[in-house]
């Protein structure tokens, strides 16, 4: 009878040695062998199961071939689909699984952990109060649990069970994402980027440092979000002001530096002489604000919801802000005019060169914040061919199905 062991008892029982073991868990000296069927991407075998699909009614791992790709995930669904009844035709999520019975609680974890990985953290807030947030390491997705339930997402009754450990983190952390589902925020500016190999959400300036985007592209979204209301943690969609940002580590001193005009131009520009609040427009004819970065930011208001108001922080419409002074009819005709705007956007995925509206137009929306995200894409890497031939074909319509490798659920 076969029996399946950890990797560390089996080096104990000296069916492996520490050098097969090291091999095994170093990325660099493993190369991906196996490749996605649906777009020839070279992978790990490890990853390629996270691709799979678990059938209810043969309790074997089933990978997904076609256009629909219902296993990969999506920064717009909170969960992937992971569970499929083939005799019904349903796909659910493991978590809808587990509600259904359809899969037992063992199982369903399982598969849960491949999807998300929930960890509990204390902090304290500026006055030294705590607070306990729960963080998917994975996808950087976070939940303040003191708000969660400020909120009405969930009930004090389910953090005593957690806490008492009757549920387990995913289990809370599946019952957030469900019930904290945010809608679209049709005034949102580029609040991040979407990393969909993981399903990561990455801040602008970490998305810089990884390389997925050019220092210029983060520099004008961050100009975007500063001149919009502050710079955006994806994570939660919290807002935050230049020094705020600074402290939280969502931007350096570099892009501090070069930002800073721009959240005048949401806070105002106090005159020098006045000492009144001056708008954008009179702050550029004096030479107070650079007039390129102060054209750019006009635009990125307006095409964000309207312009603001900088006394009142409120939205106007162009003719609004016309009355008002806000911008003059000159500025307001260029400021609309999408011939004038510049490709100032390099895109993550595709490299090619966006203004910041076809940059909104192209953007996804993140069902966690209801915020827009722009996805991003890790460089393509090669590995050796493989003769992977066991795949799960999947349509509406007709199943052809094959356990991959053989492997039954749950692995362990």
């Amino acid at each position: 009878m076969s029996v399946r062991v950890p990797p560390e008892t089996a080096v104990q029982l000296g069916l492996l040695n520490n050098t097969i073991l090291k091999f095994l868990h170093e990325p660099s000296s493993n190369a991906k062998c196996f490749h996605n069927p649906n777009n020839r991407k070279a992978m790990y075998y490890c990853d390629l199961l996270k691709l799979c699909l678990f059938s209810v009614s043969s309790s074997c791992l089933l990978l997904p071939v076609g256009e629909r790709r219902i296993s990969s995930p999506s920064a717009e669904k909170s969960h992937r689909i992971s569970v499929v009844d083939i005799k019904t035709g349903a796909e659910m999520t493991s978590y809808e699984a587990y509600k259904k019975e359809c899969v037992d609680k063992a199982t369903y974890l399982e598969l849960s952990k491949q999807e998300f990985d929930w960890k509990e953290s204390t902090c304290f807030d500026s006055d030294g109060s705590s607070f306990i947030l729960l963080t998917d390491l994975k996808t950087g997705v976070q939940f303040n649990i003191e708000e969660t339930i400020n909120q009405g997402s969930i009930d004090r009754a389910l953090v005593n069970k957690y806490k008492e450990g009757l549920i387990t983190a995913n289990e809370l952390g599946d019952i957030l994402l469900t019930s904290s589902q945010q809608k679209k925020d049709l005034n949102s500016p580029i609040a991040g980027f979407w990393l969909s190999e993981t399903n990561e959400r990455i801040p602008v300036l970490k998305a810089s440092r990884r390389n997925l985007v050019d220092r210029v592209t983060a520099l004008r979204c961050l100009e975007a979000q500063v001149s919009t209301g502050g710079i955006i943690d994806p994570f939660t969609g919290k807002k935050y002001s230049v020094s705020e940002a600074l402290q939280r580590e969502l931007i350096d001193d570099g892009c501090a530096k070069q930002i800073q005009q721009c959240e005048l131009i949401f806070t105002g520009i106090i005159h020098p002489v006045r000492n009144t609040v001056m708008s954008a427009v009179e702050a550029m004819s004096t030479n107070v604000l650079d007039k390129e970065m102060g054209m750019r930011c006009l635009e990125y208001q307006y095409l964000t919801g309207g312009l603001i108001d900088p006394k009142s922080h409120s939205r106007l419409t162009m003719e609004d802000g016309i009355k008002c002074g806000v911008i003059d009819a000159v500025t307001a005709t260029k400021v609309q005019d999408e011939e004038l705007y510049v490709k100032i956007i390099t895109c993550p995925k595709t490299k090619k060169k966006l203004t910041y509206k076809e940059a909104l137009e192209s953007a996804i929306f993140d069902c966690h914040t209801g915020l827009r995200l722009l996805e991003a894409a890790q460089p393509m890497k090669t590995g050796i061919s493989s003769n992977l031939t066991i795949f799960f074909s999947y349509s509406n319509t007709q199943m052809n199905c094959n356990c991959i490798s053989g492997y039954k659920y749950p692995l362990k």
